[in-house]
């Protein structure tokens, strides 16, 4: 582990890829840009930054991401019953890396700054408390889920025997938590490209 991996408090970067991409009508994971697939330029955010990140696909995709990117990487395949959507690839990274602050970012937001990452983990890093940390857009009363920093507590916490659970979502999570707000007016970081309309 690097010095700068210590000073980020053990986090985990995720470049979540296990939506269906139904609108897009491929996976976006496995889309270019300039070469590169999308999943990889994600991954190259975290890369940078010294934080070391892991994939995570659903069980349909394992072939295709290991024919694309290889046998080195390590893909975490969604297995969580109780919980939806983002929110369970997140626990399914989870419960393999239980004591990592995991740090997901969808891999169709391929225009996130590494500057606005590596200014959140600076605040993270100077903050004492077990709290999550995420962004907000001035004048927004919702949480950017992705790019957040979801804290081994906070997932620890977590019920898996909970009914409730099964309505959480990553929006629900930071809003139960004391969740630290870094505001910004950063729009284009938190662009999702889900549709062919969306394309450049």
């Amino acid at each position: 582990m690097t010095s700068k991996q210590n000073e980020f408090k053990n986090v985990l970067g995720i470049v979540m890829c296990g939506g269906m991409s139904s609108r897009m009508g491929t996976d976006k994971g496995l889309m270019k840009q300039e070469g590169k697939y999308w999943a990889e330029i994600i991954a190259e955010k975290f890369s940078r930054l010294g934080i070391e990140y892991v994939f995570s696909i659903n069980a349909s995709q394992k072939m295709s991401y290991h024919n694309a990117m290889g046998y080195d990487k390590i893909f975490i395949e969604d297995n969580q019953s109780v919980f939806q959507g983002p929110l369970k690839g997140l626990m399914s990274v989870h419960e393999k890396y239980s004591d990592k602050n995991l740090i997901p970012i969808a891999c169709d937001m391929i225009f996130f700054k590494e500057e606005l990452l590596a200014s959140e983990l600076v605040n993270y890093t100077s903050d004492t408390s077990p709290n999550p940390m995420a962004f907000k857009r001035v004048n927004s009363n919702f949480f950017e889920t992705f790019g957040a920093i979801y804290t081994v507590q906070l997932l620890s916490e977590l019920n898996l025997e909970n009914e409730t659970s099964k309505d959480l979502s990553l929006q629900k999570l930071l809003n139960s938590a004391a969740t630290h707000i870094i505001a910004t007016n950063d729009s284009k970081s938190f662009i999702n490209l889900n549709a062919p309309k969306d394309l450049f």
